[in-house]
């Protein structure tokens, strides 16, 4: 039986690349936000509920005012209406459950890193051996292929993380591998003081990245509590501190 997977990869943008996708972010979130006001002030005023349909055929509408969302792939927009749309059905569903429900909000600057792009049906996805991948609009990107990609591509999510971009595919038709069975049983125990303990006697030591990475990370979250919230000078030290904080992720 065939599964689905991700696979993510370090990107390596140009400059001028790097430019362009800092501005796909901001018009993908104001587009997300508009559609949104749109829903909302629709059913407030009307009792009228806009679908995915509606704000997906008036993209053209949207790219003929704004000049500045034609350099913007129209399967980039698209994708952002269909994570909207993906929110109020979540959101649906929640209500139906019985469940907490939180309406869809409108995201800020730091709730919104990523880029989806959901029809990768179009020409050659890697060039140059692996090692450029080809994006709409943007060319060819340097990346970082670690493992080879596995099965068939179906969506792209292009993140922006701490500074750092990414590249993630999801991946339909993958074969599983299992592994050669031996006829033996283990058991496996996950401790605090050991990483892991098995019932043979085996041993697996707890690195704990934390605990070595400590000093810094105080100091770095100090830095962060003596800066004034809403200024810069917090912004950049939140933006260290989280930079540590995903050193020790990384690690563990």
């Amino acid at each position: 039986m065939c599964v689905i997977r991700s696979f993510k990869y370090s990107l390596n943008p140009t400059k001028a690349q790097e430019t362009t996708l800092l501005r796909w972010l901001a018009l993908t979130r104001e587009l997300y936000n508009a559609a949104l006001q749109e829903r909302r002030e629709a059913w407030k005023k009307q009792r009228i509920s806009v679908g995915i349909k509606v704000q997906s055929t008036s993209l053209p509408e949207v790219r003929a005012v704004r000049s500045e969302f034609k350099g913007v792939p129209i399967v980039v927009l698209r994708a952002t209406l269909r994570r909207l749309d993906k929110a109020f059905q979540s959101f649906f569903r929640r209500i139906k459950n019985g469940e907490k429900s939180g309406y869809p909000r409108f995201r800020s600057q730091h709730r919104w890193n990523s880029i989806l792009i959901d029809d990768l049906s179009h020409g050659e996805l890697f060039v140059a051996g692996g090692k450029r991948v080809r994006v709409p609009f943007l060319g060819k990107v340097r990346l970082k292929q670690h493992r080879p990609l596995q099965g068939t591509p179906k969506a792209m999510r292009i993140t922006l993380d701490n500074g750092r971009w990414f590249v993630t595919f999801a991946c339909i038709d993958v074969l599983p591998k299992p592994l050669t069975p031996t006829g033996r049983t283990v058991g496996v125990d996950l401790g605090l003081h050991h990483f892991a303990a098995t019932s043979d006697g085996e041993i697996i030591a707890n690195p704990q990245p934390l605990k070595a990475a400590r000093l810094v990370t105080e100091r770095a979250q100090r830095r962060v509590s003596r800066r004034k919230r809403g200024s810069n000078r917090r912004r950049k030290a939140v933006r260290l501190l989280a930079k540590h904080h995903a050193h020790v992720a990384n690690i563990r």
